[in-house]
């Protein structure tokens, strides 16, 4: 049987227990007093700024930190409430959102602006919930000064806002570079290409490459895509000699260097080249750039001078050697013989009347070709016009000169110039006209006149049709003195008129030469 306990008697090991107890919860409470203590000391000593408040945003706590960035005591910020120490501007922001914290569940970043009495601060905070047994019973704030960062921000934002706008600008300013350029590049009035190291092009105008369509290509494989040049006298221009080939190897500037280039179909055109290197930010040589000019016309016009300066000094040489002779034939002894002198002093005259047309014809020439500088425009009756030239043609006996021409016909023009062409137009068919007639004819149709010259001669031969209207140029059935610039002198004037030339001829049949302009018409 157990055994009885006996009354009054407390059993040993029961209080044993309670003296246990009782040591345990003295230690929990000095435990719980120092941990306390520790959480103190950590809220008071932390770096951070943090705050306690209320589930409606009063501060309970507020450690020395906060004290310090918001520049109010801890006594003073005590019951106050957080949404105050916002800015005016976002105060009903930050209340609303203080509102919707209540059922915020773990840790909520936001930032704001805080007003202290010493300055205005930029703050990032995190919020978490203080719960106890589930209900809210508060919230912890860590507030930091982001001031700095912020101004730092506002900086940055402005810098690139600026450079932004600086960058917009000048890409706006490069556009328009760019399009200035390349409106000069593609309206330059030559040809302008750019060569890799290689010599392979990378960039041409429109102008480069309408002048290189339809050049021949070399087929030596060592150089392809190259157009083989060739000298001024006919021989082959070499590899390394090329302008292009010397600016990228060399480095040598070449300027208006002339060469011929052949087309597929066989003919010849001359392009005046020059070439200069490119070299990158090191001296080396990267490309080569290279202008290019078709001077074909322009060959045609200096070799057509020199022949005109040529054939007019052989023109003039003729005269004046029979001058200078029958003078010298005079002062030998000629002119004490009355028949002897007659007869040189004829030549003489003969020679100087040749001369004096030969210059007035080479001055109507050029006038001519001084183009619309020297035209005259006045309203001109062409019957009256046509009458005027027929009259001063002189001609044989078998050779009749008519005129057929309405009388009211006119047409606003140069009188001189179309007169010099009609008498260089009669004057050439009379002088091909043995017996039969010379019509001068002017005719209207819609707004355009035309004036032509009709013959019944010899007509002109088809290997002379092409060049008669050459300078100096004259046919070997040529019977008549002249010079060979009487149908020069109407084509530079046809042109100067802005008319057109048709020449319609058959041998044994005749000639027509017409001249068709277009003008202000009155009846």
């Amino acid at each position: 049987m157990p055994r009885k306990r006996q009354p009054g008697r407390p059993n040993s090991q029961v209080a044993l227990r309670l003296a246990e107890a009782e040591r345990r919860k003295v230690a929990a409470t000095r435990d719980l007093a120092e941990a306390r203590e520790g959480y103190r000391a950590l809220f008071e000593l932390a770096p951070d700024a943090y705050l306690v408040t209320d589930p409606s945003g009063r501060i309970v706590e507020a450690n020395r930190a906060a004290q310090e960035m918001l520049s109010v005591s801890g006594r003073l910020l005590s019951g106050r409430s957080i949404t105050s120490l916002v800015v005016q501007d976002l105060r009903e922001a930050f209340s609303r959102r203080l509102e919707k914290l209540s059922g915020t569940e773990g840790v909520l970043e936001t930032e704001s602006c805080f007003e202290t009495p010493r300055r205005t601060l930029d703050v990032s905070m995190s919020i978490a919930p203080i719960r106890k047994r589930g209900a809210l019973t508060g919230f912890r704030w860590i507030v930091r000064d982001i001031t700095a960062r912020k101004q730092t921000e506002r900086e940055l934002r402005t810098l690139t806002f600026e450079l932004e706008r600086r960058v917009a600008e000048r890409t706006h300013e490069l556009e328009e570079e760019r399009a200035r350029l390349h409106a000069i590049v593609e309206h330059m009035p030559a040809g302008l290409l750019i060569t890799d190291a290689e010599g392979e092009a990378t960039f041409m105008n429109s102008q480069a490459q309408e002048l290189l369509a339809g050049l021949r290509m070399t087929d030596d494989p060592r150089f392809p895509r190259r157009f083989p040049a060739i000298r001024l006298d006919g021989e082959p221009y070499p590899e390394g000699d090329r302008p292009s080939t010397r600016a990228l190897l060399r480095g040598e500037t070449t300027t208006a260097e002339r060469l011929y280039f052949e087309r597929d179909d066989g003919t010849r055109v001359l392009f005046e080249v020059s070439a200069a290197p490119i070299r990158d930010s090191i001296g080396r040589i990267i490309a080569a750039a290279l202008t290019i000019q078709d001077v074909s016309g322009l060959e045609r016009q200096e070799q057509s001078e020199r022949e005109f300066v040529a054939n007019a000094a052989h023109e003039l040489r003729t005269p004046i050697a029979a001058v200078l002779s029958a003078v010298e034939v005079l002062q030998a002894g000629a002119k004490e013989n009355t028949e002897d002198r007659d007869l040189f002093l004829g030549h003489i005259e003969r020679e100087a009347n040749r001369l004096a047309r030969l210059a007035h014809t080479l001055l109507v020439l050029a006038r001519a070709q001084a183009g619309h500088a020297g035209i005259k425009v006045e309203l001109v009756e062409l019957r009256p016009l046509l009458q005027d030239v027929a009259d001063t043609i002189e001609t044989q006996d078998a050779v009749e000169v008519a005129v057929e021409c309405a009388s009211d016909l006119r047409i606003w023009s140069d009188r001189d110039l179309l007169e010099q062409a009609l008498t260089s137009l009669a004057n050439n068919a009379v002088a091909y006209t043995s017996a039969g007639r010379v019509t001068l004819a002017a005719s209207q149709a819609d707004s355009t006149i035309a004036l032509e010259v009709r013959d019944t001669g010899s007509g002109i031969e088809p290997e002379d049709r092409e060049r008669v209207f050459e300078r100096f140029y004259r046919s070997n059935r040529a019977t008549h003195e002249g010079f060979g610039l009487g149908l020069a002198i109407v084509q530079q004037a046809a042109e100067a008129l802005a008319a057109e030339i048709e020449l319609d001829s058959d041998r044994g049949t005749g000639t027509t030469i017409r001249l068709r302009l277009s003008g202000k018409l009155r009846a």
